[in-house]
């Protein structure tokens, strides 16, 4: 079952903003001497409820010892709570979280070796059969974790908002600053106020250009749906913004001509490893 998994969603690097209308692999900051993260993201259509439970039973422990050896940095399993149904694309989401794109590479490198440390009496073919058996791999893409809320890796978010966005043409790097400066300040305000677990800022990294419709990513992450569901308070964007006028800041920024918000979906975690055991609670 050889899945691409990304980067931890927490980790917080400083970015530079990329060159619009090219490659991001060919963009690059000149002054940043570190590599962004790399979330990949796997959406998977189950076929049975044994898909939970092997991610869970044999993919767990073998994902947090991969961290525990510094070959990845965290790893999640998400259940896709809307949309859903029999009609739906996919109904689950892994998320790998690797600290640069050379982790990335060297991710299945001895696999095998590794997975029997941890499972010796596993029959990888069985393995293979029952993985098959289980689930479709739909669809991967990566991504760069560019900026987040809180740094921290712990516990994962229980819920997540996932929001794909397209920047309008000619606006990428507007778009970016627009995030990074305003909407970021503010998350973190939300964050230290409890209105929110965290927020995370993606931009799309493989495969890359037009056909694939949005080129950046938002989290929004929240302990309950509770908690998604209940308005930020106005004073969290005074309080990031002291110096500003708010409402004349929103009628300056119009993110509505900076990036159009192609869909959004509400993921719900189901379990995950970042190599600390004793944070490590089964949902």
């Amino acid at each position: 079952m050889k899945i691409l998994h990304f980067k931890a969603l927490g980790i917080c690097l400083l970015l530079g903003l990329f060159a619009s209308n090219i490659s991001p692999l060919q963009a690059q900051d000149a002054t940043a001497e570190t590599e962004d993260p790399i979330v990949v993201f796997s959406y998977m259509k189950s076929k049975n409820g044994d898909y939970a439970h092997m991610e869970r039973e044999i993919w767990k422990p073998y994902m947090n010892q991969e961290i525990k050896d510094g070959r990845m940095l965290y790893w999640a399993v998400y259940s896709v709570n809307f949309p859903s149904g029999k009609n739906t694309e996919y109904d689950f989401v892994t998320i790998n979280v690797y600290a640069n794109i050379g982790q990335l590479e060297k991710a299945w490198e001895g696999y095998e070796k590794r997975m029997k440390k941890i499972h010796p009496n596993l029959n990888l073919e069985k393995l293979d059969k029952r993985t098959e058996d289980s689930r479709d791999l739909v669809w991967n893409e990566a991504f760069r974790l560019l900026s987040s809320a809180n740094s921290k890796i712990g516990e994962a978010a229980k819920v997540i908002v996932a929001n794909r966005m397209q920047s309008k043409p000619d606006k990428y790097n507007e778009y970016m600053r627009m995030e990074l400066k305003t909407f970021q300040p503010a998350h973190k305000i939300a964050v230290k106020q409890g209105h929110r677990q965290n927020w995370h800022f993606l931009s799309r990294a493989m495969p890359y250009g037009t056909e694939y419709q949005y080129d950046f990513m938002t989290f929004d992450t929240y302990e309950s749906m509770t908690q998604m569901a209940k308005a930020t308070p106005a004073n969290v964007w005074q309080d990031a913004h002291p110096d500003k006028d708010i409402e004349a800041m929103w009628a300056e920024l119009n993110p509505e001509k900076l990036r159009t918000l192609m869909r959004g979906e509400v993921w719900l975690n189901i379990t995950y490893a970042n190599g600390q055991d004793k944070k490590m609670t089964e949902k």
